[in-house]
């Protein structure tokens, strides 16, 4: 499985949300995100952080999947995944980040 960074050390307002880059998942059909929460300050943003999966089919429309990390408190992480009956169809997936702190996510 290859591994691609997407965000590394995102700040967040509590009322933002953010994207990360998109990759293009090549013949790969189902993928897996980690998310991480180093640290977080009462004046950077409040809990929860939330990161869901999106896929397009243009780069211009994008769909959230039902795959989310959520996490409550610093330092914290998360994993998910897609399922091994849910394929992607699309090709090009990306994260989208709500709440609020300062954290990074490592690898889909």
């Amino acid at each position: 499985m290859e591994e691609q960074v997407l965000t590394y050390k995102l700040l967040l307002a509590d009322t933002g949300a953010e994207v990360s880059q998109p990759i293009a998942m090549g013949d790969a059909n189902q993928f897996q995100v980690n998310v991480w929460i180093e640290s977080s300050s009462t004046l950077l943003g409040t809990f929860p952080v939330r990161a869901t999966m999106q896929t397009s089919p243009d780069l211009d429309n994008w769909t959230d999947t039902y795959q989310e990390v959520t996490l409550s408190s610093a330092p914290s992480s998360g994993t998910a995944s897609t399922d091994s009956y849910y394929t992607v169809a699309d090709p090009y997936i990306r994260l989208r980040y709500q709440g609020g702190g300062c954290y990074q996510a490592p690898s889909a």
